[in-house]
């Protein structure tokens, strides 16, 4: 009889989880489960395993290319060298545009550094051309069409406003015309009409701003040809 001890068996290595998924070896060589949760852990492992293995193809080239010079050969053009793609570029710019509106949101509280710009002006839309008459079907009489009000040719949709635009209204008057003269000068009677000749400088502004005013908080839904 022998009296050389037993091997002690080894425990058999399983290659499934408990939910069947399959398992593989992690850099310490450790079994690790595929299931959803190792999902990012096993990616992240891959990412430095590759990253691994082109840092040591790089220094393998750069080895070679070193050897050829010492050499006095033609090492070639080397394809290691530091380039910038447009891809490069654009992921640059894009880190600086946000760093600059981090820093004025941070400064002035504004992520364009207190600075007032329209998008909308820059965004192409569908406009509808509408003469005088057919912009005065819009005039909020009809429940079923919505309320419609010009300023120099522009027309916004004031329908959420319907109890003031709409008859009986404060603002009625404005409803289904362009009526960019009584905007500046706040004569209700005379001046509803789109004609804006004669008015002075400190009128031309405050027309400007009411359609600044209607731009930022109503939609421009048409542009109005003025035509009969």
């Amino acid at each position: 009889m022998s009296d050389k001890p037993a091997e002690a068996q080894q425990p058999e290595e399983q290659l499934f989880d408990q939910d069947g998924n399959p398992k593989v070896r992690d850099s310490k060589g450790r079994l690790v489960s595929q299931k959803r949760a190792n999902q990012p852990y096993l990616a992240y492992q891959k990412y430095r395993e590759e990253e691994a293995k082109r840092v040591e193809e790089k220094a393998g080239r750069k080895r070679l290319r070193e050897e050829k010079i010492a050499r006095g050969e033609d090492p070639g053009p080397d394809v290691d060298s530091e380039s910038w793609s447009l891809w490069d570029v654009v992921k640059t710019l894009l880190v600086l545009v946000g760093l600059v509106a981090l820093t004025g949101q941070l400064v002035t509280g504004s992520l364009l550094w207190g600075t007032n710009v329209d998008v909308k002006q820059w965004w192409p839309t569908q406009k509808t051309m509408f003469s005088e008459a057919q912009l005065a079907k819009f005039d909020g009489v009809d429940p079923l069409k919505p309320v419609y009000i010009a300023i120099d040719g522009d027309v916004y949709d004031v329908s959420e406003g319907r109890r003031i635009y709409g008859p009986g209204g404060s603002y009625h008057s404005f409803a289904g015309k362009d009526a960019a003269r009584a905007y500046t000068t706040g004569c209700f009677q005379t001046h509803l009409t789109h004609d804006i000749r004669g008015l002075n400088e400190k009128e031309l502004k405050s027309l400007a701003h009411w359609k600044s005013f209607f731009v930022k908080t109503r939609e421009v839904q048409t542009y109005w040809m003025g035509q009969t």
